[in-house]
């Protein structure tokens, strides 16, 4: 292969060339497959500065939406974060919802958990329960990061959405 740049003065041969090993052909081949060994390029300089301003604007650009993917990285982490809290909660209200439906005894944080994060799941689990003549007491499914939610918002007292009083540990 042959590169040539036209035009060019002190700093750069004019002609740089790399050649590849010519090998014995074999008599079947044509002369066709032959000839084509060496390929060439001769570019201006004009051409060169041309390509070289044209990979300069496509470096930018590159740039420009790799910082634009990082600064959307941040909302995306954030979104994911938040999708991760609902899945997270919605697992906690259906432990619940079924352990309710059981006819299971199931702790006052819990139930304020329920109605506060899935208020339709409380009233369908309480409407479709079992009664059991020997319920079981189950503990409480929250963390202690879950129970500090559920209580700073709701002053730390047992209140429903209703405005009436959650009975502590009452077979429901």
């Amino acid at each position: 292969m042959e590169l040539k740049v036209s035009g060019k003065k002190l700093g750069a041969p004019a002609v740089v060339s790399a050649q590849k090993g010519k090998a014995a052909a074999p008599a079947d081949k044509s002369p066709l497959v032959l000839r084509n060994s060496e390929d060439r390029l001769a570019l201006s300089r004009q051409a060169l500065s041309m390509l070289e301003q044209r990979n300069r604007e496509n470096w930018e650009q590159a740039q420009k939406r790799w910082e634009q993917a990082q600064g959307q990285g941040s909302d995306q982490e954030k979104m994911l974060n938040s999708l991760e809290r609902g899945l997270r909660a919605m697992k906690l209200c259906n432990r619940i919802a079924a352990r309710l439906r059981a006819g299971d005894r199931v702790p006052p944080e819990d139930l304020r958990y329920l109605m506060k994060n899935d208020p339709a799941g409380y009233r369908l689990a309480m409407a479709m329960r079992k009664p059991k003549e020997n319920p079981k007491e189950w503990e409480s499914v929250l963390e202690d990061q879950d129970r500090r939610e559920g209580t700073s918002e709701n002053g730390g007292e047992g209140a429903t959405p209703d405005g009436g009083q959650v009975s502590g540990g009452a077979t429901l």
